[in-house]
């Protein structure tokens, strides 16, 4: 279609961009702690030796002598504790301890919501950047890394149908961080070089119907997971063209723009009017 498609690793421009949206969003949603400067790269992690792990001791959430609560009780309840374990990944990232961030993913998968894992997930393969390539296999074959994939794929089969909707009724305070959350656990999962095929066919009928809650940078990044790692069928990517034509110009920008072109090159998705859309409004 007369654009030439190199190939394109991380767009780490994006990648700023999702840690900056999390951050926003758990400063909003949860509660999220200070993450320090971003600019400022964990310490480059060269062996997976044990470290030692601060003795901080979750709260009692479980109390089985506490009394019987109330549904807005309980959901206070709930909502201090994923703002806990939120703050325990964050600060197990901040340090740039790898074996600090297992630990603490794996202490807390059963406990965890859609915020959570995109926390861990996306923490995980920040920090996984900086190793080696040795060490990023040894961190993928780690036991913390096996639950956690197993933990997200039995959260995605049990909260989301195969056709995008929803199981359970959920609050517009959790509604409204769905998109970005999906947007980051399939940028984490391509980042990782994790495959899961049923969480990224549920992610491609949901992002379907809800495209308009999406920002620019998180439908970009969404579609260049899809095809690093080859998965979504043609028919996903054609859905998306019509509303992509649609945006104004100047939303997107110029680096998504250009990952939207890759992806759809990468998968041989050629979308004549898309592709000459997009190449009008970067000349």
């Amino acid at each position: 279609d007369g654009l030439t498609v190199r190939a394109m690793d991380i767009p780490m421009d994006l990648d700023m961009a999702v840690k900056e949206e999390l951050d926003s969003a758990y400063s909003t949603d949860i509660g999220h702690c200070s993450d320090g400067d971003a600019s400022t790269p964990p310490m480059p992690i060269s062996s997976l030796d044990s470290i030692t792990i601060p003795s901080a001791l979750a709260p009692s959430f479980t109390d089985p002598t506490a009394p019987v609560l109330s549904d807005r009780h309980e959901q206070a309840r709930a909502d201090k504790q994923h703002k806990w374990i939120n703050r325990q990944i964050t600060d197990a990232a901040n340090s740039g301890q790898i074996m600090w961030l297992l630990q603490v993913i794996q202490q807390n998968l059963t406990t965890m919501n859609l915020i959570n894992f995109s926390t861990a997930l996306h923490r995980t393969a920040r920090l996984a950047l900086t190793c080696s390539q040795q060490v990023r296999e040894q961190i993928m074959s780690h036991i913390a890394i096996r639950e956690l994939r197993e933990a997200l794929v039995n959260y995605f089969t049990a909260t989301v149908h195969p056709d995008g909707t929803w199981i359970q009724v959920r609050r517009p305070e959790d509604q409204a961080s769905e998109m970005r959350c999906l947007s980051i656990i399939c940028w984490s999962c391509a980042t990782l070089r994790m495959r899961e095929e049923a969480i990224f066919y549920r992610v491609s009928a949901a992002a379907q119907w809800r495209l308009s809650e999406m920002k620019s940078f998180e439908l970009s990044n969404l579609l260049w997971s899809f095809a690093k790692l080859s998965l979504g069928d043609v028919g996903f990517f054609e859905v998306l063209a019509p509303y992509l034509l649609q945006r104004r110009r100047g939303e997107f920008s110029a680096v998504c723009l250009s990952t939207i072109i890759w992806s759809y090159g990468t998968l041989k998705v050629h979308h004549h009017a898309l592709f000459t859309n997009i190449a009008k409004e970067m000349i």
